[in-house]
């Protein structure tokens, strides 16, 4: 069967997603012709119909802020040429409701895809009765049909791997950090993640957090270390020292057999001096930690996140004196957070002396304890237009308005490098700046002004950090026009 799969890559990040890219493989094997279409770079309603042309079956991967594209996408192809359209990912998921209501999806995937996607299409292959497949929402002549998840897939090693050839060779991010992962699912639960929407979804189907053995990683890497000549490897996983005794034999055995680079992000109370120092010398090269607030209470309450001060700047210390390059992630424009509380995130940054900060701004993902809650308040405005997490905040806040959110986020770099005592000053200046910014960007309705407020954030990060400079002049600009070339909806 040919199936196209349609990646509505809104925001353009050019990281391969590895969940499209398993579907992919689990598919081949099956022996079905899939091909892929991509809207990294723009695309137009002359390329989805060139790309649907010849498919027997759509899938769509859709999160959230992707949702718009998606929807156009599918309606494009369900007008066009009438075939079944599924819909899979964090969105379907966690908004089932919504997303079988559309006329152009005739079924949506909830939760883990492959062995659900793969039963799905080989029985509509062999022109088999389809409603029934676990995992599945289905409509059949106006009925309904919902069934519940299988379990979760506890042998990750029985995957094939991740199908990566059917991507742009710009995703697979050779020399930058090509995407891997050792695992699947994360143990905590975050009120701004999805994971607490599935830890809910898969009680009762098998432990959520699972791992492939070193042996299958390593590989997956080998094979695509001499496919692709990878310089260097990112592993997504979202705590990698999840597992002490499978670290200790990931990185005894990396160095010999695979011996490159690597960059990892995990949590600071997952750490220790014997952990980071294994993996300086099987080759980690860079460490990200999710500090998200600076405020404990913050933190704990809110958060859910119950780690000390102390616990924070000691990883950061830990890293940096065995070498590592030391990533500091961030949020600002929480419920409940205040102007204060976002002063502190700035004060324990300047603590910890990161090799770079990043700071997004937060957005109430449907499916979320936090996202749930600011539905229930009434404080989520218009989304419209907004289509990343470092653009704008959607949100009405009682206690924290737009501008100040967006003075502490767009010119978050400014403030871990001049004193404190100038922060009244500055703040004062880039409110109004902003105010301004937006005002005349409504009366002119100027999509360059758009794009650079859209986009102050890496253009301040450029002015304080050669590395964020180079990347912007060499990548994240020339990516912006090259996508200007096609039609992004």
């Amino acid at each position: 069967m040919r199936v196209l799969l349609v990646y509505p890559n809104v925001i353009g990040a050019r990281k391969l997603p590895l969940g499209l890219a398993y579907i992919s493989s689990v598919l081949k094997k099956e022996g079905h012709n899939v091909s892929l279409l991509d809207t990294t770079f723009g695309i137009t309603e002359e390329e989805v119909y060139k790309k649907g042309r010849d498919a027997d079956v759509v899938g769509v991967s859709v999160q959230t802020l992707q949702r718009d594209q998606a929807l156009w996408i599918s309606s494009l192809l369900k007008d066009k040429f009438d075939i079944p359209i599924i819909w899979g990912g964090n969105h379907p998921t966690v908004m089932p409701e919504e997303c079988i209501g559309y006329d152009c999806v005739d079924a949506i995937c909830i939760g883990e895809g492959e062995e659900a996607t793969k039963e799905f299409v080989n029985k509509l292959e062999a022109g088999q009765e389809t409603s029934g497949v676990a995992n599945f929402w289905t409509k059949t002549d106006g009925h309904l049909t919902k069934n519940e998840v299988r379990p979760l897939i506890q042998d990750l090693d029985q995957l094939p791997y991740p199908d990566r050839e059917i991507f742009d060779r710009e995703h697979l991010c050779i020399d930058s950090g090509s995407p891997f992962s050792g695992s699947r699912g994360c143990p905590f639960n975050c009120p701004y993640c999805i994971n607490n929407k599935l830890l809910e979804l898969y009680r009762g189907k098998g432990s959520f957090a699972r791992f492939r053995s070193v042996d299958n990683l390593l590989g997956e890497i080998k094979d695509e270390k001499e496919k692709f000549n990878i310089k260097v490897i990112e592993f997504a996983d979202e705590t990698f020292t999840l597992r002490k005794k499978w670290v200790e034999e990931f990185c005894n055995r990396y160095k010999k057999e695979i011996g490159l680079p690597f960059v990892i992000q995990t949590r600071c109370d997952t750490v220790d001096h014997q952990t980071l120092k294994m993996l300086r010398a099987a080759g980690c090269t860079t460490v990200s930690f999710g500090v998200e607030s600076g405020n404990p209470e913050f933190r704990k309450n809110i958060l859910n996140r119950r780690m000390e001060d102390e616990t924070i700047i000691r990883a950061f210390e830990m890293a940096t004196e065995l070498g590592f390059e030391v990533y500091s992630f961030n949020m600002v424009g929480m419920p409940y957070e205040t102007e204060n509380q976002i002063l502190d995130t700035i004060r324990l940054n300047r603590k910890l002396k990161a090799s770079k900060h990043d700071v997004c701004i937060f957005y109430p993902f449907p499916g979320t304890g936090l996202g749930d809650l600011c539905r229930e308040k009434g404080w989520i405005r218009d989304t419209k237009g907004v289509y990343g997490y470092y653009y704008d905040t959607i949100l009405d806040l009682p206690q924290l308005d737009r501008l100040t959110i967006l003075t502490y986020q767009k010119f978050w770099p400014y403030y871990l490098i001049f004193p404190e005592t100038f922060f009244p000053a500055m703040t004062a200046l880039f409110k109004n700046f902003l105010k301004v910014g937006y005002y005349v960007r409504g009366r002119s309705n100027s999509k360059t002004l758009g794009m650079i407020l859209d986009n102050l954030y890496i253009l301040t990060k450029a002015t304080t950090d050669p590395k964020t400079l180079s990347y912007l002049l060499s990548d994240y600009l020339p990516s912006k026009l090259k996508k200007k070339r096609g039609r992004l909806k």
